[in-house]
């Protein structure tokens, strides 16, 4: 193939000369896949002083399309909450306050409903206010008045949202099912963060979306065994009951009080981890169906250190959010020893060796949700016997994110972290398609990106997206893949129109066939595209391709 620097300086300038044309494409031809477009609001108005949200404080290296993914919330809604933050060239300085407007908090809401006469349901895939007021017998519109915080203009429910089931008043065909706790749930101080062997109160089960629960199907909470060293992932560790009885009012204050608290509680050997679990469950920092302290040997063989992950419920926005809490067990008891705040909502995935260097990792993820979708930001923090090391490049942050961790590739030490996920569920965010992260530990270093690879597609829009990015990698791998995959977009005939543009598969082939003029007059293969410049009919791309070629 001649692919000589003058040829490729000739290609560049007819494709400047052509790229006045190619102005005139739809958006979603032209824009890179999953970018989000950036307005400058049409209000620069002093603020006010009033922020209907939280506040965000800017970090080096903050930009305002990482805090749009952080906090779900898009650029513009941004900008128009922080006018005075709004810039030429979109600066924003590390250090000043920013307000991220609340995308769920109704006028004069709150988050905490009314703890008496009902219990907790947790949102499951595929639930709507109207399912779960079949499923309970509680019309929308009392559901809405117990749970004000989670009610939005679009009526959405997030995947493991609790919504309060208030009692059906006397006499409903479904009054018994959902009977409240009796008065002998009530739950004291020394029961929930105070070191003493009180017994605690039997759990009301979430009721599936088809059944509501019975006063028959309450259980009482029993002890279980806390996890072994050998089984530190947060996935495979006790599991707890998934509703609770009302909040007990002297619990912590605030999420910063939890860290000396914990201590105390673990002090004291009439307590346990799975007993520190239901307490933590109790008092709302933890989910009730998911342990939020392990037990791990991290300082030694059997130093049964303890791990802790707690978020604060009434948190919103990026601004503020959990906790994850490490306490080194040594001969003076339990002393917290690490600690990471939280943008959002922290969890841990993974404990232990994970990149078998001999030292002990902490994978675990911090996630904010927006009106639309849930972005995720990976962690890795490593034990170097004197301090926690942080063990992963950048902040890596993809909507929707599943984590897996498991051998993949041969390039890294140990086991691999997977990401998957990355589709945003706003409609105005294109056509969408999820993609896979993988990330290895060079020689046990610190975790870094080897390969993004996204899931197959009918979309003819992401076909060309694939091909466009053959094309800019001809400086590694030549133009024949890029011309084959342009051939391709062109004769696949499952393809779809997945955007919202006029005529979109004619355009984006359209679009094809002129990359596939230029790719093909770089291969020096100039006789195949002037074949091909006639089929294109695409007002502005036939300006183009002619300006192209007579350029070239």
């Amino acid at each position: 193939m001649n692919n000589c620097p003058s040829r490729v300086l000739r290609i560049v300038a007819g494709l400047i000369v052509a790229g006045a044309f190619l102005l005139a494409l739809p958006a979603h031809v032209a824009r890179a896949e999953g970018e989000q477009q950036d307005a400058t609001p049409q209000s620069a108005a002093p603020q006010s002083g009033e922020c209907n949200g939280s506040y965000y404080t800017v970090r080096r290296g903050d930009t305002w399309s990482i805090i749009s993914r952080r906090a779900g919330i898009p650029i513009p809604e941004l900008k128009r909450a922080n006018p005075q933050a709004v810039r030429s060239q979109d600066l924003i300085y590390a250090g000043e306050r920013l307000c991220i407007p609340s995308q769920s908090q109704s006028p004069g809401g709150t988050q905490t409903p009314t703890q008496s006469g009902g219990y907790w349901y947790q949102v499951k895939p595929g639930d709507t206010w109207n399912k779960i007021s079949r499923a309970t017998g509680i019309s929308v519109r009392e559901l809405w008045a117990a749970n004000p915080g989670l009610v939005n203009r679009q009526q959405w429910l997030y995947i493991g949202q609790r919504v309060w089931i208030p009692q059906a008043p006397q006499g409903s065909a479904t009054a018994a099912a959902t009977a409240a706790p009796s008065a002998s749930a009530e739950v004291t101080a020394e029961a929930v963060m105070t070191p003493t062997a009180t017994a605690l109160p039997p759990a009301t089960p979430v009721p599936t979306a088809t059944t509501a629960p019975t006063a028959a199907a309450t259980a009482a909470l029993t002890a279980t065994p806390a996890p072994t060293a050998a089984s530190t992932s947060a996935p495979a560790a006790t599991a707890l009951p998934t509703a609770l009885p009302p909040k007990p009012a002297d619990c912590p204050k605030t999420l910063a009080e939890y860290d000396a608290s914990i201590a105390r509680f673990l002090n004291n050997p009439a307590n346990n981890v799975d007993r520190l679990n239901r307490s933590l469950a109790l008092c709302r920092v933890a989910p009730a169906d998911a342990p939020a302290a392990v037990i791990a040997d991290i300082t030694g063989p059997k130093s049964q250190d303890v791990i802790v992950a707690i978020n604060d419920p009434s948190a919103e926005g990026p601004g503020a959010g959990g906790a994850l809490l490490v306490y080194h067990k040594a001969p003076g008891g339990y002393a917290l020893a690490h600690k990471r705040a939280g943008q959002g909502r922290l969890e841990l995935i993974e404990a232990g060796d994970v990149n078998q260097d001999k030292k002990f990792d902490l994978v675990y993820s911090d996630t904010s949700c927006g009106a639309h979708t849930c972005f995720g930001t990976l962690f890795v923090d490593s034990w170097d016997g004197k301090t926690y090391a942080d063990w992963i490049e950048d902040e890596p942050t993809i909507a929707g994110p599943e984590y897996s961790i498991k051998e993949v590739a041969t390039d890294g030490e140990g086991e691999e972290i997977q990401v998957h996920g990355g589709v945003i569920g706003s409609v105005g965010a294109g056509p969408q398609r999820a993609w896979t992260e993988t990330y290895i530990s060079p020689a046990g270093g610190p975790y870094k990106l080897l390969s993004q690879v996204y899931d197959p597609s009918d979309c003819l829009y992401h076909q060309i997206v694939d091909a466009n990015r053959a094309f800019d990698a001809w400086a590694l791998d030549g133009f024949d893949p890029a011309i084959e995959a342009y051939e391709a977009a062109l004769t696949e005939k499952n393809s779809q129109a997945c955007g919202s543009i006029k005529d979109e598969v004619k355009t984006l082939q359209d679009f094809a066939r002129f990359r596939l003029v230029v790719a093909q007059v770089a291969a020096g293969n100039a006789p195949a595209a002037i074949e091909l410049a006639p089929q294109i009919t695409h007002p502005g791309l036939k300006k183009a391709v002619t300006s192209f070629l007579g350029s070239y």
